[in-house]
């Protein structure tokens, strides 16, 4: 599988950030469904879709109410 590499300028991936964007390339998920698919906790998900939102690698969508995060169309 190609690795993701990042933009000039821009850090690589970490390994929390590659497990969320590999959880999500199997449909959206919200930060609890990503907890039980990632096994990592609530802050450190939160933490790395944060930092893939600013990368705009995710996109944040209303799902039932929740949060839920997709890879963008730019990812």
């Amino acid at each position: 599988k190609a690795r993701l590499a990042a933009k000039p300028g821009r850090a690589p991936m970490g390994a929390a950030e590659q497990a969320i964007v590999a959880a999500l390339e199997h449909g959206s998920h919200t930060v609890g469904e990503l907890g039980v698919v990632t096994a990592m906790s609530g802050g450190e998900i939160r933490e790395g879709v944060r930092r893939l939102l600013k990368a705009g690698k995710v996109a944040r969508a209303k799902r039932e109410g929740k949060a839920a995060y997709a890879l963008s169309g730019t990812a």
